[in-house]
């Protein structure tokens, strides 16, 4: 049996994709730090009821793994802010606890939105773990991590897990799609950059949207939409944009895999942890309003193109964006 302590509900999904597995959360009605849902919502959306869990890992031993969901650097003063005592604090009596109940590994999960070293703040955090999963893994810092962290962009820092659909719900359809290119979402500047902990990260959501609105006003459609209607909105769109956020990896990436529309992304350097030859396609990517503008008459201009782009990411999508194919790449790393 595996155990998954996940405080801040940032992936239920891993109940699904983990073999025999036990899963720890908190309601978001306890002092902080809360998770994110009622009891009673989180069964109605889950669909399993964690306190049974709870209540077997509280008393039993001799678990196998153990995996902990743990944005990192959310533990450090300095980017948390005062209230980073709280989630240390939460994430330390939680790792105790549970750590001498397991015989195989410990695993953390780190799926906060920077790209940093994880292994330099998880000694200042006084935790040692065997192998460390990083949702933001870049090519940039990719010589710097420490040889027990890999590659993982299979999870979000974030409410409403996107892959709990992705992986367990089937892709959703639409032949008819208006042929503009759909943006859905917040828009703001930020630059966040401390060369000491090899961090960078930037968005310019707020100046691309208004510069591509400006320029090149007939390609974007902006649409805000209720929760419940948003994936069928941009699956009645051939095209999707994505756009950095706090991270580079954002939800709304994920939102489009459970979608025949194509991704136009704004390039990130994230390493996916794809068989050799297997990637995304070049035209689904850009650097600036002019890139995806010449990307986007180039697709409108060649059905036969985006056919090919859109077949290669539904194919990626089914191969890799599964419960059975991450779990297989996790159990491949258990072993090493």
């Amino acid at each position: 049996m595996n155990i998954i302590i996940d405080p801040l509900t940032h992936s239920p999904h891993l109940k699904y994709l983990i073999p025999n597995s036990l899963y720890y959360t908190l309601p978001n009605n306890i002092s902080y730090p809360p998770g994110h849902y009622s009891i009673d919502a989180f069964i109605d959306r889950y669909k399993f009821d964690y306190r049974s869990d709870i209540v077997c890992m509280d008393s039993s031993s001799g678990f196998q793994h153990m995996f902990v969901v743990m944005p990192i650097i959310s533990s450090i003063e300095k980017y948390q802010g005062s209230s980073y005592i709280g989630m240390k604090t939460r994430f330390l009596e939680l790792i105790c606890k549970y750590k001498p109940k397991i015989t195989g590994k410990f695993i953390i999960i780190d799926n906060h939105d920077f790209d940093y070293l994880p292994q330099n703040h998880l000694k200042t955090l006084g935790i040692e773990c065997d192998i460390i999963l990083k949702r933001t893994y870049s090519s940039l810092n990719q010589p710097n991590y420490s040889s027990n962290t890999y590659t993982y962009p299979f999870t979000m820092c974030t409410i409403h897990d996107p892959f709990m659909n992705l992986f367990n719900t089937p892709m959703v359809h639409a032949a008819t799609k208006n042929n503009r290119i759909i943006w859905s979402g917040a828009t703001y500047d930020t630059l966040e950059v401390h060369e000491e902990d090899s961090i960078h990260e930037f968005a310019n959501r707020d100046t691309l949207v208004k510069t591509i609105t400006r320029k090149y006003p007939s390609i974007l459609a902006k649409v805000q939409v209720s929760n419940h209607l948003f994936v069928q909105t941009l699956n009645s769109y051939k095209y999707v944009l994505d756009l950095r956020g706090n991270g580079r990896l954002n939800k709304r990436l994920y939102e489009i895999f459970t979608t025949n529309s194509l991704l136009l992304s704004q390039r990130f350097d994230i390493v996916f942890p794809f068989e050799e030859g297997d990637r995304f396609s070049e035209e689904c990517f850009f650097s600036d309003d002019n890139e995806l503008y010449a990307n986007y008459m180039k697709l409108e201009a060649d059905q036969a193109l985006y056919n090919r782009c859109l077949e290669n990411q539904i194919y990626l999508v089914k191969k890799y964006f599964t419960n059975k194919w991450v779990w297989s790449y996790i159990e491949t790393i258990l072993t090493k």
